[in-house]
């Protein structure tokens, strides 16, 4: 009997024990979840409990905030007034564009799209691949037969010469030498064919879509061909080429023996103008290609189809002079501009920033600068009871966010999307434990 009662009092102690932790795990667990929960309501978006909760952060107040940043980074204190529209010059070139290189923006457009021979504006491309495709920019070249007689523009180099191609891209841009531009292309392709082959590839790369190349010098040639847009974005990217910037830049100098001198007649002439390359043909006419660099703007501008060289010169005063007096270019959102905050359901983290992650710029006359609107387009529908907007975990890096649009007038907007600024990976059931462990003092007590 005594053992009986011995083994039903183990058995009830055991029972009692495990009634009382399962009860303490019970409190515990409860405690826990009625923490994080109230948590969660505040800063997660479980909709409330209780009636007055705050109002709610609408797209419209944040794109109201955008604004604000965005008139402070431009200088505008309060709307402008309306200020004239510029006035469009009247050019000789067949055809013509200006392309802001900061925004890609089509400043001043005269059948920019049409497809016409480009003379030695060619060589442009054949800069870009070759300084692409060298090993080393001061390997040394022989120049063969071919390439020492061919005709037009020269920098007079001679069969069996050996010249660095560092030198051959001076006289390519400076003296504009079909010579080198052949010279070139043996060197880096091993005929002109599949030079011209790696140019034509490169210029679908840059999106100069409507551009064909059959020679690297741009002498007559049946499908060799661009058009002023084409060209203005080649241009662009070869403005890009520190090197290629300071051929252009160079008003004379003599290299491996031979004399160079720039062919642009608006280099040193007119503030503003940095460099640029032109070109004659029969079939191409007068052109030019020459880029604008000011403070407050940095575009190319391009003119094919001049009908003489004092037209040539006088049309790209009037593109100058359009393009500096009536364009700016603005950063409206600088890079790390942080939109608003989202907060993340069952999250590791409990909330995450959208910013911009580049700057945002704008090139505008004065008119379209006094004529602003933002709009912001969150990515997520869900808000929470404080006014956050909610995304739920997973969150990536850069993951879109929301959109910001910045429009002028009617004819011209810019936008950026607002990113994750860093990962939310989601909770796992092991988070949930240490969360709990972590909490366990506050519990006690």
């Amino acid at each position: 009997m005594e053992r009986v009662k011995s083994k039903f009092g183990s058995r009830f102690r055991l029972i009692a024990c495990a009634f009382i932790i399962s009860a303490a795990a019970a409190y515990i667990l409860s405690a826990y979840i009625s923490v994080i929960t109230e948590a969660e309501d505040d800063l997660t978006g479980i909709p409330p409990s209780v009636s007055g909760a705050p109002d709610i952060l609408s797209e419209d107040d944040v794109s109201d905030k955008i604004r604000s940043a965005v008139m402070e980074n431009m200088g505008m204190t309060r709307e402008s007034a309306d200020a004239a529209l510029p006035v469009r010059p009247d050019v000789s070139a067949a055809y013509s564009a200006v392309l802001d290189i900061q925004t890609d923006r089509l400043l001043y457009d005269k059948a920019s799209d049409v497809r016409t021979p480009m003379a030695s504006t060619t060589k442009i491309m054949t800069f870009i691949v070759a300084y692409d495709e060298c090993s080393d920019i001061n390997e040394t070249v022989t120049v063969s037969r071919a390439a020492a007689g061919t005709p037009g523009s020269s920098m007079h180099l001679a069969e069996g010469e050996t010249i660095t191609l560092h030198d051959l891209l001076f006289g390519l841009l400076m003296n504009s030498g079909n010579d080198a531009a052949v010279a070139i292309a043996e060197h880096i392709g091993g005929s002109i064919e599949d030079f011209c082959e790696l140019m034509n590839d490169r210029a679908a790369e840059i999106g100069a879509c409507d551009t064909c190349f059959k020679t690297p010098h741009g002498l007559d040639t049946e499908g060799h061909f661009t058009t002023a847009y084409d060209l203005a974005l080649i241009a662009a990217e070869a403005y890009r080429y520190p090197l290629f910037r300071e051929i252009t830049g160079t008003g004379t100098v003599t290299l491996g023996g031979h004399f160079l001198k720039n062919t642009n007649p608006l280099l040193g002439k007119y503030e503003g103008v940095a460099g640029g390359k032109t070109g004659y043909t029969d079939d191409a006419g007068r052109c030019l290609v020459f880029f604008i660099d000011t403070p407050d703007v940095k575009a190319v501008a391009v003119l094919l189809g001049c009908p003489s060289s004092s037209e040539r010169v006088s049309d790209g005063v009037k593109l100058l002079d359009y393009t500096t007096d009536n364009f700016r270019t603005y950063t409206l959102l600088k890079r790390g501009y942080t939109v608003e905050s989202f907060a993340v359901s069952k999250g590791r983290n409990l909330s995450v920033d959208a910013v911009i992650d580049s700057d945002l710029c704008a090139t505008l006359t004065e008119n379209e600068a006094s004529d602003m609107s933002v709009r912001y387009d969150r990515a997520s529908p869900f808000v929470s009871s404080e006014g956050f907007p909610l995304v739920p975990a997973p969150v990536l890096y850069s993951d879109i966010l929301g959109t910001v649009c910045i429009s002028f007038g009617s004819t011209y907007s810019v936008s950026i999307s607002a990113c994750a600024d860093m990962s939310v990976l989601r909770k796992t059931y092991s988070d949930h434990l240490s969360d709990m462990l972590k909490m366990l003092p506050y519990v006690i007590m």
